[in-house]
């Protein structure tokens, strides 16, 4: 709230949780509960969760909290995708809007030709299902121009922003916020 206050655009926050505090009963009433009371829209929330999905809460506690928060209009995002072992039935079970591909993949691929063809697998894939890709761990300039080239939707890792504590997202936002852009799916635009 306060980021709309400073009038910065903040279209929402990706939280990564694990899946023993995703199986904890009452988390999603709990998580509703706050949105509720800073008057947030649900959609502002982003929950990403890492492969495999309930692994480490049990896998039906941990549907049934995700199931919940995507009913109500909470973001959900799967972390590592490729690297894991989530199915492609959990995309459509919980409602996935985002892969996060990580730096497993990304180390390197402006220059190996293996992680061109899997990389662009993945975001064909992606593609097909209507799935936002974000690139992460992005940390050179060539990885950067090659992850831009390739069509993903999002970019992530110290070439863009260096790691931050909580107060310095805020100064980063306030010094960028004449740089940011409107967030957009450049594929949609064309």
């Amino acid at each position: 709230r306060g980021w709309d206050r400073l009038g910065l655009q903040v279209p929402f926050i990706s939280v990564q949780l694990p899946d023993r505090e995703l199986a904890e009963p009452g988390i999603a009433d709990a998580i509703i509960w706050e949105l509720d009371r800073l008057d947030l829209t649900p959609n502002r929330l982003e929950l990403e969760v890492t492969e495999p999905i309930g692994r480490d809460g049990g896998r039906i506690p941990v549907s049934d909290t995700l199931q919940r928060l995507a009913s109500t209009g909470c973001r959900i995002a799967l972390g590592e995708f490729g690297t894991g072992s989530a199915g492609l039935a959990d995309l459509r079970r919980f409602g996935i809007g985002r892969v996060r591909i990580g730096r497993e993949f990304i180390a390197e691929c402006d220059r190996r030709g293996d992680q061109q063809r899997m990389i662009l697998a993945i975001i064909a894939l992606a593609e097909h299902l209507g799935l936002v890709t974000l690139a992460d761990g992005v940390a050179t300039a060539e990885e950067y121009a090659f992850v831009g080239q390739i069509g993903f939707n999002m970019v992530q890792g110290r070439i863009v922003a260096p790691l931050l504590d909580s107060g310095g997202i805020d100064a980063f936002l306030i010094e960028h916020s004449h740089a940011l852009p409107m967030p957009f799916d450049a594929r949609r635009r064309v």
